[in-house]
Formats: C-alpha cells, sequence, structure tokens
C-alpha cells in the first residue's frame, strides 16, 4: 500500500486535522481508484475537487475537442484550448494541480464490446455525461460488474445526484424504468454542472473513507434558481 510522503501530509493538512479525519482516511484516497466518465460540465466540476483531494488513481473517457460553446460551464478550459482534446486538456489540469495523481486516459466513445475492459480497474465510477443511451449503458455495466456508480444529470436550474450500485443495489431502471426520449437541447446555467459535479466528488469521497452520510439508494434533487433541495428515497 502507498504511503503519505512529507509533502503530501503537507499538503493534506487541512483534511488531515479535521476532527473526524485521518491520515489513515488519507491513505484511502491516495489508494483509491476512480473513474470518471466525461470532462465537460459534470467532469469540470469534479475532476479538480478529486484530484485536490488527494485520490490517488483517475481515470478519464472523453473524445470530444473543446468548442467554444463549452467555455460558458466547462470551467476547465480557457479560449485557446478551442479545438483541443478535452482529454489531453483535462488530464494537464489535473497534474497541474496534483502531481501525484496517476492518470490513465482513454479517448474512447463508450460501447458494449470496450465498456467493461474499461471500468474493471477502478473502484468507483462517475457517469458525467449527457447521453441517455451511454447512462443506461454505464448503468447496466456498473450492474453486472458490482461497481459502485455516483450518477448525476443536470438540465436548466435543476441537477439531480445519486449512488447507485453500492450497498443499497439501487438502480437507474429504479429511477427511470424506461429511457427518456431524447428531449430538445435547452439551456444551463453556468453553475449548475460545476455544483453537480462538485456533489459527485463529495459523495465519491465520503464512500471512499467511509465518514458520514451518503446518497446510497437516495436521490438528491435541486433547484439552484429556487434554492430548494430534496432528497428523496429510490
Amino acid at each position: 500500500m502507498k504511503k503519505l510522503t512529507k509533502e503530501e501530509k503537507e499538503r493534506y493538512n487541512k483534511m488531515i486535522s479535521l476532527e473526524d479525519m485521518s491520515e489513515e482516511d488519507m491513505l484511502k484516497l491516495k489508494n483509491s481508484s476512480v473513474l470518471v466518465i466525461g470532462a465537460g460540465g459534470l467532469g469540470s466540476g469534479a475532476l479538480p475537487v478529486l484530484a485536490a483531494s488527494g485520490v490517488g488513481q483517475i481515470g478519464i473517457v472523453e473524445y470530444d475537442k473543446i468548442e467554444n460553446n463549452n467555455l460558458q460551464r466547462q470551467t476547465i478550459y480557457n479560449v485557446e484550448d478551442v479545438g483541443e482534446s478535452k482529454l489531453e486538456k483535462a488530464a494537464a489540469m489535473i497534474l497541474r494541480k496534483n502531481p501525484n495523481s496517476e492518470i490513465i486516459k482513454y479517448n474512447d466513445e463508450l460501447n458494449k464490446s470496450n465498456i467493461q475492459s474499461i471500468l474493471k480497474s477502478f473502484d468507483i465510477i462517475l457517469d458525467c455525461t449527457d447521453n441517455f443511451n451511454i447512462r443506461y449503458l454505464i448503468n447496466d455495466t456498473c450492474a453486472t460488474m458490482n461497481k459502485t456508480l455516483v450518477y448525476a444529470s443536470v438540465g436548466e436550474y435543476e441537477g439531480m445526484v445519486s449512488i447507485l450500485h453500492h450497498k443499497n443495489k439501487k438502480c437507474l431502471r429504479d429511477l427511470f424504468p424506461l429511457q427518456p426520449e431524447p428531449l430538445n437541447e435547452k439551456g444551463i446555467f453556468p453553475t449548475l454542472p460545476l455544483i453537480t459535479g462538485s456533489l459527485q466528488a463529495n459523495e465519491t469521497l465520503k464512500i471512499i473513507i467511509e465518514k458520514g452520510n451518503n446518497l446510497d439508494g437516495n436521490l438528491l434533487h435541486f433547484n439552484i434558481l429556487e434554492n430548494t433541495f430534496y432528497v428523496l428515497e429510490l
């Protein structure tokens, strides 16, 4: 098992000094592996937090290029990045934030033939995608492989976060038994995916260190315009 270095103890001092935290918890994070599927808006919220918090191995699945209309909400990218690979820019951002993180890059579009080989090496999977077909593929594969899935979705002013296929063994199909029909693309408030992705990262950290209450088997639904937050049991 990897140990904390002197530099890491200094870096994570504010976490280690929390009443309910310890070096042992930081070692759990350092020895964990998390796969983030999608490096767009949700990924922009989740990836920097996972890296800064000391997750030892971070996988990223992304094959898109950066577009100008991404910049309003995908804050890990800059104007000069337009046309570049999201995967490469996201990986470079993580290493600048925490060079101790090991980055595994997948420049692939998930499908039935490659998803199991990609997911198999990771403890926790984050669904940061925006495509119903891919969401159900991720969900069903996590069910088959017994992988914990931190699910999220966003639209306009509303976000949802849940933990699936963990101890309570809840499934995306408990929430949406039938795959919804694709909707016309609507707008999105710029803070929404960042808040939602950060909540995904927060739930992931709590699972790894086994502290606090998490959303296993529950759905957090919120509206950032109205400041309404509800936790619903699945």
